[in-house]
């Protein structure tokens, strides 16, 4: 008998030590899908809206440095050089109100109707789906702020290289 309730203990401690198992291991990682998932769509949103913040910042000094040099340039009798510079300039502001404009982001929240039309059996089910979609939001979200930073880093680019061409243009057209 002795020998039989130690055999117990020791089940009881190497279970202790693998863990959850069988199905409740399948249970707890569908909800550590849904968990991490839903810390992954919040990063994502926390960098989307960095970029806009961005965006917004990098046209406002766009717009003033360029308007500023264009006026420079213009009041000097360089039309053609204040025209290229603002042609470039335009380039970069709108690639600045193309990562403004709205996007088809995906947010780790469901709309109530979701919630009350599952078609789900189980509770485990339901999670599974839900934790599933949310990886589908998260690949989705991943090609927009891609896309987002690629065009920001077009904006850079171009408003980068202006001096060096007005620079250019000035002795091109002087």
């Amino acid at each position: 008998m002795a020998e039989d309730g130690a055999t117990g203990a020791e089940n009881q401690s190497s279970s202790d030590e693998l863990g959850r198992t069988g199905g409740k291991l399948t249970f707890w990682l569908i909800e550590e899908a849904l968990r991490s998932g839903g810390e992954v769509l919040d990063r994502q949103e926390k960098y989307f809206d960095a970029k806009r913040a961005q965006a917004t910042s990098m046209l406002g000094w766009f717009v003033s440095i360029t308007t500023a040099i264009t006026f420079a340039a213009v009041s000097a009798n360089k039309i053609a050089v204040g025209a290229c510079i603002a042609a470039l300039s335009t380039i970069s502001c709108c690639c600045c109100v193309c990562v403004l404009m709205p996007k088809d982001w995906r947010y780790k929240q469901l709309h109530p109707r979701q919630n009350l039309e599952a078609e789900e059996t189980s509770e485990k089910d339901y999670k599974y789906v839900c934790s599933l979609g949310l990886q589908i939001a998260i690949d989705h979200n991943v090609k927009i702020l891609q896309k987002i930073d690629r065009v920001l880093n077009y904006a850079w680019s171009i408003f980068c290289i202006i001096p060096i061409l007005g620079l250019f243009f000035y002795f091109i057209f002087s």
